[in-house]
């Protein structure tokens, strides 16, 4: 599945949920704080020896399942333009141990398979990786889309970034 790590909608309505009860003042309106159990229940929160289940668990629960740093891939450099039969590089920051792959779609409609262009894991330390291949010499004038697809060794979901390319800098 392709998607990017973001919340599911399940998980932001539970959450305005759970601040709203966490925020709640039962000296003004009893009813407020409510039955927890069924939110706790939907997340799978275990309750205490008394049956009772804490906002802090319920909001654990959610954290659990929101991957960190949800706008990753994120392509830091691109450059604006290059002339065919120069090099381009791409530097991309996704989240540290990520596979990822790049695809380079030229104005012909064509796919790049230029070397450089091969899957990469990125550093683990940083989430780090380049990209650099040779654009071709005859390759046409125009927009080029440079997609980015990058999975962790943990999860099945990837994610994806785009960047467009002007071949030719004089804007043809």
């Amino acid at each position: 599945m392709n998607r990017r790590y973001l919340f599911p909608a399940l998980s932001v309505v539970v959450l305005a949920a759970v601040i709203a009860l966490a925020t709640a003042d039962p000296s003004r309106d009893p009813e407020a704080l409510g039955d927890l159990g069924s939110v706790a229940d939907a997340l799978g929160v275990p309750r205490d020896a008394g049956g009772s289940v804490t906002v802090a668990a319920i909001l654990q629960a959610i954290a659990d399942r929101v991957p960190v740093q949800a706008d990753l891939p994120r392509i830091l450099h691109s450059p604006c333009c290059v002339e065919p039969g120069n090099p381009a590089s791409v530097a991309v920051e996704a989240l540290p141990g990520s596979i990822c792959t790049i695809t380079v779609e030229y104005p012909s409609e064509n796919l790049s398979q230029a070397k450089g262009l091969q899957e990469r894991r990125c550093v683990p330390s940083t989430g780090l990786v380049v990209f650099t291949w040779l654009v071709g010499s005859q390759t046409d004038p125009g927009r080029a889309t440079i997609s980015v697809n990058c999975q962790r060794p943990d999860h099945a979901d990837t994610a994806n970034a785009e960047a467009l390319l002007q071949i030719g800098c004089d804007g043809s």
